[in-house]
């Protein structure tokens, strides 16, 4: 989808009038540089593992194709196992270094591998 079609970026623009590409670019940068600096890495690393596959599992329900909610339900399983896992080692996690990085590379790869 093209940056043309996101109304908050083309408000942002008219009232900033910085190009919405600059924009975009500026908020991917800092969401980057938190995530690497590990500021607010287990809520980042929640919210994509939640969101995009929420809206892509309603989007496989709605059209009834059964190898696709097939695929979204193994996400979820999986996106549970370490949610639960997460809860009862968090000390021991915290001792991981990159923990969250490769987390998240982990789900992306899940949500990829479900297309």
């Amino acid at each position: 989808m093209p940056l043309t079609c996101h109304l908050h970026l083309r408000s942002t623009q008219e009232k900033t009038h910085v190009p919405k590409e600059y924009i975009f670019i500026g908020g991917a940068f800092v969401l980057t540089l938190a995530f690497l600096s590990g500021v607010g890495t287990g809520t980042l690393c929640s919210v994509i593992g939640f969101i995009f596959p929420a809206i892509k599992s309603f989007a496989a329900m709605e059209s009834h194709a059964s190898n696709e909610v097939t695929q979204w339900l193994v996400y979820w399983v999986v996106y549970s196992f370490f949610s639960v896992i997460e809860i009862f080692a968090e000390t021991l996690l915290y001792w991981i270094p990159f923990y969250y990085r490769f987390k998240l590379g982990f789900l992306i790869w899940a949500m990829l591998v479900s297309r």
